[in-house]
């Protein structure tokens, strides 16, 4: 392969705005990936206020997932994972969970808060309780906001969906489980 040079462009928060960045990522012949720093553009922030390794941190990632009705009865003894473990040195920052369900005939009748941890049911967790997606006889959009309150994040662990006691009953609907997050360097 040839050298391939892309534009690409990403946000970035300080301590209380969001700036949308612009930088150039080159790939090379042997598909090592660059950040040209001196390529860097933003609006609104100072100079040296965003770095090529801040950029990589200020990427907004996307993953969806289907949970099917026999892995929701089932998130206590299996979780799903959400979004993989990254790397070493790095961590998973949630920013939201969007929970989406098409109703199908059946509510959950027990253990019905759906919770989002790293690794499994006893992780540190990364989003507020989803308390009402599972009791819901109706279609539903339910949106669980990172926990601002977060003061461990976990090293190269995966986020997981789960429930917090027992495995839940008497649930026939796919769940969508959307996460929003960043990965950044610890």
């Amino acid at each position: 392969m040839a050298e391939k040079t892309y534009s690409m462009t990403g946000w970035f928060m300080d301590t209380s705005n969001w700036f949308k960045v612009a930088w150039i990522t080159v790939i090379d012949s042997s598909w090592e990936v660059t950040l040209q720093s001196d390529a860097v553009a933003t609006a609104n922030l100072t100079d040296e206020s965003v770095t090529s390794d801040k950029i990589s941190e200020a990427v907004i990632k996307v993953e969806s997932t289907i949970l099917t009705t026999a892995q929701v009865l089932a998130l206590y003894t299996t979780p799903i994972s959400l979004v993989a473990a990254q790397w070493t040195w790095t961590a998973v920052v949630v920013d939201k969970v969007i929970v989406a369900t098409d109703f199908e005939t059946a509510a959950y009748t027990t253990n019905t808060d759906l919770e989002f941890r790293y690794t499994d049911w006893s992780g540190t967790k990364v989003a507020a309780d989803d308390t009402t997606t599972l009791l819901s006889a109706a279609d539903i959009i339910n949106t669980s906001w990172g926990l601002e309150a977060l003061t461990e994040l976990t090293q190269n662990a995966a986020v997981v969906a789960t429930v917090w006691t027992w495995n839940a009953a008497a649930w026939d609907s796919d769940i969508k489980v959307t996460v929003v997050y960043r990965v950044v360097s610890i």
